[in-house]
Order: structure tokens, then sequence, then C-alpha cells
């Protein structure tokens, strides 16, 4: 059984590395909250199975894209998302609007 020191230690990790992922691969000026919090669940996901397991973090993300698992929770995310809380997804689109206003 995992710890919860071993939890969250691999989530913080997936967490970052989903942050820093995103910026890298997103136009610069071009800053989507929504985009963001879609894909910090599949980096926890990721993150925590690396530390339980003792995997390096590009292994792990290169195992389980190679699996289809991370288009597979983001997927769920979104589907879970739109169902269940569709004012969330209306929330960050206002927050993008006035981000984009204010660059």
């Amino acid at each position: 059984m995992m710890s919860s020191q071993t939890i969250l230690r691999g989530a913080l990790l997936g967490i970052t590395s989903a942050i820093v992922g995103w910026i890298k691969n997103s136009e610069p000026g071009n800053f989507q909250l929504s985009g963001l919090l879609i894909k910090l669940p599949a980096g926890v996901v990721v993150g925590i199975i690396a530390e339980a397991y003792g995997m390096s973090l590009n292994d792990a993300t290169e195992l389980f894209a190679g699996l289809g698992m991370i288009e597979g929770v983001d997927g769920l995310t979104k589907t879970v998302v739109r169902r269940f809380y569709p004012d969330f997804m209306k929330l960050t689109k206002k927050i993008d609007a006035r981000l984009e206003e204010k660059s």
C-alpha cells in the first residue's frame, strides 16, 4: 500500500511536470486556464504511479502515452467536467477572456 507521503510527492511532481510541459508547448501570449486545468489530472496520475514504482517521470510518461492512458485520463476529465461542472468551463473561459484583454 502506498503511503500518503508517496501519493502527495507523486501528485506534486505530476502537477509541476504538467504545468511545465503545458507552458513549454503552448504558444507565447496564448494562456488558457481551461487547457491547463484539464491537463493536471493526467499529470497527477502519472506522477503518483512514477513515484510509487520508483520510475523516472519521463519513463512513466512514455509508458502511459504509449498505452494511450494520458489521452484516456484527459478525455475522462473533459467528460466529467462538461457533464457535472458546466459552469466551471464557463468560468475558466471568462478568466481566459479577461487575461487576454490585459495582454
